[in-house]
């Protein structure tokens, strides 16, 4: 989010890190991109967070962009713009519109340089990019930097897209993101099926059996007032901190949503197919697989298909514990913690992708199976 707020910085002439190190009017650069201002010191005011660079005792201010200190002087991050001039003014003369950082300092550099006029060497504090001008006429370079967009939000909350898109290749090769999403993919597969092979026998009961419904009702109504990232810490205990727990996790997680949900499914079967069941002379059993479970299947299908779709966040919970052992939740947390907000907001896309593409399939594959669904009256 940005606004065509424009702003000019005065700096000491410096290059460029990239492309054509002279910084001439009319250079546009991207974000990011580096530039050094050689001998010179670097003042940031704690209270205020505001950066100056410090040159020939006279300050700058950075405003509203960045700098560190480096081994040849400071190095500005500069943001996307241009350079739009760069005039040459004489400090002695008056015509700098920067005043020393004191003026007492000032007098005594230039006393200091006046002892040292005769000597062949010079004594190292006015070495360095700490030193200071060593004559009272000094040229300064003004050069000015326009900012053609500022930021709402700071980076580091809210990318660009540009910085979204410049750290995929990192993500991709360097991060192994395909990876990290393949791994995910398999433990939510095991906890899917772990959880079906408990929960669809016992939906199936519970809705064909008043006293086995009663006896696992009040537990199903627990767990749907059970926080899921609760269960983490006891998935821990009981199961350690490996793939078992992970998976365990996963199959606890989609077996507290699907349960409530197969048995709806169930229960919204119309009794009057039971009831021509039984005057036809069909047994329970019968009843139960050929007319409830027959009834039921394409509302059990869509719960299955909801669920499979939540077990892309409880992923998340599952895999930040332990970052060795890979997925997208692992990736997303090492991201968080090293600052890399870029790769935190495509690791959030890539799993918005694939979980739009696994609807699809699924939704594709309830058409086979329920033709009969998309038939209009």
């Amino acid at each position: 989010m940005t606004w065509g707020k424009t702003d000019i910085v005065l700096m000491p002439e410096g290059t460029l890190t990239e492309g054509e190190p002279s910084a001439q009017p009319g250079r546009q650069v991207q974000d990011r991109t580096g530039y050094l201002i050689k001998d010179a010191a670097l003042e940031t005011v704690s209270a205020t967070g505001d950066q100056f660079v410090i040159l020939k005792d006279r300050k700058f201010p950075l405003k509203n962009l960045s700098a560190r200190t480096v081994d040849e002087g400071v190095m500005v991050n500069l943001k996307r713009g241009k350079f739009i001039s760069r005039d040459t003014f004489s400090a002695s003369s008056g015509e700098s519109p920067l005043q020393p950082i004191d003026p007492a300092l000032s007098q005594n550099t230039v006393s200091l340089e006046r002892s040292y006029a005769s000597s062949t060497e010079r004594p190292s504090a006015l070495i360095g990019r700490s030193a200071m001008a060593t004559t009272k006429t000094i040229v300064l370079v003004q050069f000015s930097f326009e900012v053609l967009e500022s930021r709402r939000f700071a980076s580091i909350i809210l990318p660009s897209p540009g910085d979204v898109a410049r750290s995929f290749s990192g993500l991709w090769f360097e991060r192994a993101l395909a990876r990290n999403i393949g791994i995910s993919f398999l433990r939510i597969l095991a906890g899917f099926f772990i959880a079906f092979l408990i929960v669809f026998p016992l939906s199936i009961l519970m809705g064909t059996f008043s006293k086995i419904r009663f006896m696992f009702a009040p537990l199903m109504v627990f767990g749907g007032y059970m926080p899921i990232p609760a269960i983490v810490p006891l998935s821990l205990m009981f199961c350690g901190t490996g793939e078992f727990q992970k998976v365990m996790f996963l199959a606890l997680g989609f077996s507290i949503y699907l349960l409530p949900l197969f048995v709806r499914a169930i229960d919204d079967v119309d009794n009057v197919y039971l009831q021509t069941a039984y005057t036809l002379g069909a047994g329970r059993w019968q009843v139960m697989t050929r007319v409830l479970l027959g009834i039921a299947w394409p509302n059990i299908y869509d719960a299955m298909r909801m669920g499979f779709g939540v077990g892309w966040g409880y992923i998340i919970l599952a895999e930040i514990v332990e970052q060795n052992s890979g997925g997208i939740g692992a990736a997303i947390d090492i991201s968080r913690r090293r600052g890399l907000t870029p790769d935190v907001y495509l690791i959030l896309g890539a799993i918005v992708v694939i979980a739009f593409i696994t609807d699809k399939i699924w939704g594709k594959l309830g058409d086979i199976l329920f033709p009969y669904r998309s038939l209009k009256r």
